[in-house]
């Protein structure tokens, strides 16, 4: 496996070779990023839309498992999405804010862990093959710490979004409906 980033990193180069290195932001412009002017670019209503579909899923998925495993498989997903996020500085704030709240819910789990409990090895909701755990999910030990530690993980993710976008901002709109989604996670806490 070692020989991939060693070939990854010679293609590069070859690439960069041929065409040239990209100029550095400071040699585009000012403003956001470098060439955006001095507001940042919203993220695309398709693929808004496409965010909040998968944020959607992560109710109907993590609702498959028992109550015990859902905030570990909140984390989960959320991990999945930024990972499936496009590179485009548009989505920086929304990839900082699902890392952060994935990470954090993560922390929560580990704090309430269920005693003697093990992972749950079910990794997908024949339901909906589409949408799958990447790891074995922990369980946390039922009961209302761990849910309003949860529950506030999920609303500090939505607040820290629509604080990236300014009043009049472009993101307003897009974060807005996003946030909301992420907000809606919390209707699987109720029963676990």
């Amino acid at each position: 496996m070692r020989t991939r980033p060693l070939a990854i990193a010679m293609l590069t180069a070859v690439l960069v070779g041929l065409v040239g290195a990209p100029p550095l932001p400071a040699q585009q412009g000012g403003g956001y990023g470098g060439g955006y002017g001095a507001e940042a670019p919203a993220i695309p209503r398709r693929q808004a839309d496409a965010i909040i579909r998968r944020l959607d899923e992560v109710n109907r998925y993590c609702d498959w498992f028992e109550p015990r495993y859902r905030i570990d498989c909140i984390a989960d997903q959320y991990a999945q999405i930024v990972r499936g996020l496009s590179a485009d500085p548009a989505y920086d704030p929304l990839r900082t804010a699902l890392n952060d709240g994935a990470r954090r819910l993560e922390r929560v789990v580990a704090g309430n862990r269920a005693a003697g409990a093990s992972t749950d090895p079910a990794r997908f909701d024949a339901r909906n093959p589409t949408v799958r755990a990447s790891r074995a999910l922990r369980p946390t030990a039922t009961g209302a710490v761990a849910r309003r530690a949860a529950s506030a993980v999920i609303g500090e993710t939505a607040t820290v979004l629509l604080r990236a976008a300014a009043a009049g901002d472009q993101r307003r709109a897009p974060f807005q409906r996003i946030a909301a989604a992420i907000e809606s996670n919390k209707v699987l806490l109720r029963s676990a």
